[in-house]
């Protein structure tokens, strides 16, 4: 008898040691569930400095209805089916997340006679998911306006394209006007632009006995007398 109390004293001790000094939440709770036992990071997660301060509470003495509704429906499912529930990530003490992992409890003859859990602040990589979550939002947001002033810039461009197109062509129209005109003038007509030729009409063409296609072709002072080509050069 003192072996078998000893060896319930030693492992008693070993889970008093485990329970206070791990910094996750650890608390057992019975069939309607009430906390049985808990732990000091379980207690302290509710801003009490004692676990024997959660005894015979439940979720819904800290919690609203809607947050402690489903915890008391998780460890019901637990007690009726006997499966455990993993990695559950649910809202905690504080307004802080906690991943859960909740277990049936079970006496000396495999009846289930409760609940218990263990529950490991999230609270920072949550915050992180939800900053990186919105960094990405902000990011693809100024994706879209850069994609959005991109799409409004290459709008002018082919305004102006057009523009220009409409420009040239009027441009090319106009100046086969102006040659088609030139071209029904009885007076010669040169044009040059540095001493060289770029149009010439007909009549021209007839007054120095040439065809309008040689005279481009040529430098303008050969159709002088050598005594004059100097003056027309100047």
């Amino acid at each position: 008898i003192r072996e078998r109390t000893a060896e319930i004293e030693r492992q008693k001790y070993i889970l008093d040691t485990f329970m206070e000094n791990v910094p996750d939440s650890i608390y057992f709770k019975d069939r309607e569930g009430r906390i049985i036992r808990s732990n000091q990071a379980h207690a302290t997660a509710f801003d009490l400095s004692d676990p024997w301060e959660l005894i015979g509470k439940t979720d819904f003495d800290f919690f609203p209805e809607d947050t402690a509704r489903p915890k008391y429906e998780q460890e019901q499912d637990i007690i009726q089916t006997g499966q455990s529930l993993l990695n559950l990530e649910e809202p905690d003490a504080g307004g802080r997340w906690a991943l859960t992992t909740k277990m049936p409890l079970r006496d000396e003859h495999g009846s289930i006679i409760g609940t218990f859990g263990i529950s490991r602040d999230i609270s920072s990589l949550k915050q992180m998911q939800t900053d990186l979550r919105r960094a990405y939002d902000e990011m693809e947001q100024r994706g879209e306006e850069r994609t959005e002033e991109l799409r409004q810039l290459n709008t002018y461009l082919q305004q102006e394209i057009q523009e220009h197109r409409k420009t040239e062509l009027s441009l090319q129209v106009s100046e086969q006007q102006y040659r088609l005109l030139a071209d029904q003038m009885a007076e010669g007509l040169i044009i040059l632009r540095e001493r060289t030729p770029v149009f010439v009409n007909t009549a021209f063409a007839a007054l120095v006995e040439d065809s309008p296609e040689r005279i481009l072709q040529n430098d303008v002072t050969t159709w002088f007398p050598p005594s004059a080509r100097a003056l027309v050069a100047e």
